[in-house]
């Protein structure tokens, strides 16, 4: 498939005869070169198709590694990353990031390591993850100014502002961005990122300081326009509409809606024209100019079927049927919101599905469908309340109150308009609150409670005169924010001069301020590098020797436990086959393989995740389980709030004691044993793992066996051992503690033994 991330047709020319360079020069390289210059033509149809970018990128890999080119094998992961993240497989694109942090940070190429955790930190802002988004870009931006790069400092930036945009975080969005700016002037005062002019633009509009964010905008737009660089002009010109529209200068917002729709036909990059079609059709239905937007609005959904944008599609036709509606034209309304509601992205879309479900309820409730329209208004209702989206929740129960309201179900009709009321007076939306007043005043009214009736009534009164005064204020205010605009334009050449020379005399002031800074600093760090480097390094050599020697002492266990294990194991498969019992034996050689596979790959690692550590658990258990003919049952838990793929643990470190828990414990009871293994999250840097079986206790097996066995005594050293190496200076000898269990008798009933783990290490 093709995917083209350019702005005009000379740049797409100019990749196109850059491809065609690249692809002779790699006729006459030799083996050594052409890694690099596979993993360069990968880069260039990155912007013309995504299948020959992984083509180029695969070749690229296989070679390097082949040649052993660790450089180039992290790029060629790094390329991989970008083709199947634009394909929209963010789980293959983490992994191959992942493996070019890996490879990146092997060779010391710290700003591709910057590169590739920006790229990952994209992957979580696309998953609404901006939490983990943030973290990475932090890291990333630590990395970009130690090598004291300002470009790529500025997108650091940037994706760090539309990250605390995203979670509401104006405050601090705004304060990235500025710095982003102020960085951006100083290399290039007469060029601005577009992407930094968008986010600052747009959190200014949040602000509601229109001039901060129009003069953005009409700097970028001139130099956008000047270049010819169409993709950035529609995203421009697009946020310029939203800005007039809230400044309620329709003209001027229809006008930048419009000259977007023009350019977006010279961008190469499908998709965006249909959202620019809905933005229009918006602004003609709020000005009730509803052939206009009915017009618009067809055209987005077609359009947005056109390249899957589903979004668009549905929100084209709720929009349609809320039109359909106000014309009294009650079919097609319900045509346009039943299509809507069934779309499948409607379904899997919690937010849209709640949308969707209100409007269908509302609907159904003026066309008289009352138990129908119930059941919707309650489900948008329900969901609204799980997913927190406070203005559905009063939509909902504005809707559910009147209905209930019109079928005599008063007390319910009361119960959810005050609900309502209460939740639009928390977000000041003062038109639900005037409809849920009036609504409050006819029900008490109609139920005999005329002191309440007169209560609404009143306070109806004073918000309706309130919301006449403030929507003629925002008039005003509007008309004087176009004013005030109008007045500053000639101010603003002057005010930008002012602005350049106070910038540079705060960034000669700050250098000469992180020059004395710097310089202190590295005559300490030397200093403190000379006194302490003999005791570090002979600190780090005795941490080594120590380490070794655990690692050793714990294979060797390793390499004493399987040979036994796998004597017994095949032991049973022997027994299996004479009994002719061939299914047993399949199962049994499957789960003995794969344990095996595990113990392998292992055996080389000193942590592996947690639910690859069950997982062989798991398997060593049912092993032993089929060996015993099920003379015991187990569970393995799983602490709810443990994230199994993101925590990793030291490999088998509970197996040992799990053996002899079976091998003592529960191999010589008489009645059916069991055993359970648990983890369970103790705090957000901690972890309980728990072996607890109901056998025939410590004591008893030692009579048993007629010998003191040495085997559980070595494994705890071993294992408080590698606990001290985990937990550093923070181990106590209480993280490894090993019970013996008593009944209500005072007798043996089993042996519990508890491990403290780091979580998340």
């Amino acid at each position: 498939m093709s995917f083209c991330l350019i702005g005009s047709l000379s740049i797409f020319q100019v990749l196109a005869s850059n491809a065609d360079s690249l692809k002779t020069r790699l006729g006459f390289a030799n083996q050594h070169e052409k890694a690099s210059i596979l993993n360069q033509l990968a880069k260039t149809y990155l912007s013309i198709s995504l299948d020959s970018a992984a083509d180029f990128s695969r070749k690229a890999g296989m070679l390097a590694e082949k040649l052993g080119q660790t450089e180039q094998l992290a790029f060629s992961k790094k390329y991989l990353g970008i083709t199947s993240y634009y394909l929209n497989d963010t789980s293959l694109a983490l992994q191959y990031y992942n493996d070019a942090l890996r490879l990146f940070e092997t060779s010391g190429n710290e700003f591709e390591v910057s590169n590739t955790l920006n790229n990952k930190a994209l992957i979580f802002y696309a998953n609404n993850n901006f939490e983990q988004a943030i973290k990475l870009h932090q890291q990333a931006l630590q990395i970009r100014e130690k090598l004291n790069n300002p470009d790529a400092i500025i997108g650091s930036l940037i994706n760090l502002g539309n990250c605390y945009n995203e979670i509401g975080d104006n405050k601090s969005a705004i304060t990235y961005f500025e710095k982003a700016l102020e960085i951006n002037k100083l290399i290039d005062p007469k060029n601005l990122k577009n992407a930094l002019v968008l986010g600052l633009g747009s959190t200014y509009s949040v602000y509601g300081d229109y001039y901060r964010a129009l003069e953005l905008y009409n700097q970028a737009i001139g130099l956008a326009d000047s270049k010819q660089d169409f993709q950035s002009l529609v995203a421009l010109l697009n946020n310029r509409g939203n800005v007039f529209l809230k400044l309620g200068d329709l003209k001027a917002a229809i006008n930048d809606y419009e000259q977007a729709i023009k350019n977006q036909t010279n961008v190469l990059q499908p998709g965006q024209l249909s959202s620019l079609l809905l933005n229009l059709g918006n602004v003609y239905l709020q000005t009730d100019q509803y052939q206009k937007a009915k017009t618009l609005y067809y055209q987005a959904k077609q359009e947005a079927q056109k390249t899957d944008n589903w979004q668009v599609v549905a929100r084209a036709m709720l929009n349609l049927s809320l039109i359909f509606d106000q014309l009294k034209q009650s079919d097609s309304a319900y045509y346009y919101i039943e299509k809507a509601y069934n779309l499948p992205f409607t379904q899997n879309n919690t937010e849209l599905n709640t949308t969707a479900a209100n409007i269908f309820g509302s609907h159904l409730e003026k066309a008289g469908k009352l138990p129908e329209a119930e059941i919707f208004l309650q489900k948008a209702y329900h969901q609204a309340i799980y997913y927190k989206l406070m203005q559905e929740q009063a939509k909902a129960t504005l809707n559910l109150g009147n209905l209930y309201f019109k079928t005599n179900r008063f007390y319910k009709a009361r119960q959810y308009l005050e609900e309502s009321l209460k939740i639009n007076q928390q977000t000041g939306n003062l038109d639900l609150q005037i409809k849920n007043l009036l609504l409050l005043s006819t029900l008490s009214e109609e139920t005999g409670n005329l002191n309440a009736a007169l209560f609404y009534q009143k306070n109806y009164a004073v918000l309706y005169d309130s919301l006449f005064d403030i929507k003629k204020q925002e008039q005003v205010s509007q008309v004087e924010g176009r004013l005030n605009l109008r007045l500053k334009e000639g101010q603003l050449e002057n005010q930008r001069l002012l602005i350049e020379k106070k910038n540079k005399e705060l960034y000669l002031q700050r250098a000469r301020i992180v020059y004395l800074i710097v310089i202190t600093a590295l005559l300490l760090l030397l200093i403190l590098i000379l006194y302490n480097r003999k005791q570090i390094k002979t600190s780090r050599n005795q941490l080594k020797l120590e380490q070794e020697q655990l690692e050793t002492e714990q294979r060797l266990l390793r390499a004493q436990m399987n040979p036994h294990f796998m004597f017994n194991a095949l032991n049973s498969i022997q027994a299996f086959i004479s009994e002719n019992n061939s299914l047993q034996a399949e199962i049994f050689l499957s789960k003995f393989a794969s344990l095996m596979r595990y113990y392998l790959d292992s055996s080389s690692k000193s942590f592996v995740s947690l639910d690859e550590e069950i997982a062989g658990l798991k398997l060593n258990i049912e092993l032993e389980q089929l060996r015993m003919n099920s003379s015991f049952s187990f569970e393995i838990k799983l602490d709810d709030s443990i994230e199994a793929t993101e925590c990793d643990v030291p490999p088998m470190l509970a197996q040992p004691f799990i053996e002899n828990a079976i091998k003592h414990g529960l191999r010589t009871k008489k009645e059916p044993g069991f055993l359970s293994v648990s983890f369970e999250l103790i705090d957000q840097q901690s972890m309980r793992c728990i072996i607890q079986d109901n056998g025939i206790g410590r004591a008893a097996a030692k009579i048993s066996t007629g010998r003191k066995s040495t085997h559980e005594s070595k494994g705890i050293a071993i294992t408080q051992k590698r606990l001290a190496i985990i937990w550093n200076s923070k181990f106590q000898r209480e993280f490894l503690k090993i019970s013996d269990l008593k009944n209500d008798h005072g007798e043996a009933d089993g042996t519990r033994v508890e491990i403290i783990l780091p979580y998340k290490n």
